[in-house]
This record gives C-alpha cells, structure tokens and sequence, in this order.
C-alpha cells in the first residue's frame, strides 16, 4: 500500500482509498446495488475483474492493489449504456 500510495502522491492523482466488491455478475438496477450495500455498507466501487487476482493472491500470501478507473455507475442505464458502447467503432466515442 505504501508503494502505491506514493505513486499516487508522486503523479499528483485524484484517488480515492477504500473496499471494492468484486463478482460475477454485472450490477445494473437498485435491486443488485441494495443487496451489495446491505453486506458491504463501506464499498466505495463494485467491479467485475479483480476477483481471481485477489484469490490467486490470497492463495499465495502475496499482497496486492487494485486500482481502477470508475467508467460507469451501477443504475438502471448500466445495460443500455454497455450495449450501445458495444455497438460503437473503437475509436469513436458511445
């Protein structure tokens, strides 16, 4: 974590320390989020990729950080908003 932290500090980045929730399933209405809030009320994020990191991780008692970028939030145009970026050319904007 100290590492991290002062490369954060060193490029000046605006980055928010905290519990990420990571899963399986793509979380896109209150249903999901509430459930997610219920069990993990100090989540700051939910994400999708850093599970089998943090297993493969745990497994071999080696630290780890995961640093994201938040692309979207988890709401009912979750679904619309991946389809339609899904449909867009690489190099043009959703």
């Amino acid at each position: 974590m100290a590492a991290a932290e002062s490369c954060i500090k060193a490029l000046d980045l605006n980055a928010v320390r905290g519990l990420i929730v990571s899963g399986d399933a793509f979380i896109n209405g209150s249903v999901g989020l509430a459930k997610i809030r219920h069990n993990f009320p100090q989540a700051i994020a939910v994400e999708m990729e850093a599970t089998a990191i943090a297993h493969v991780c745990h497994n071999f008692k080696v630290p780890f950080v995961v640093v994201r970028a938040i692309s979207d939030v988890a709401d009912q145009q979750s679904h619309s908003a991946l389809r339609s970026s899904l449909r867009s050319p690489p190099d043009s904007p959703p």
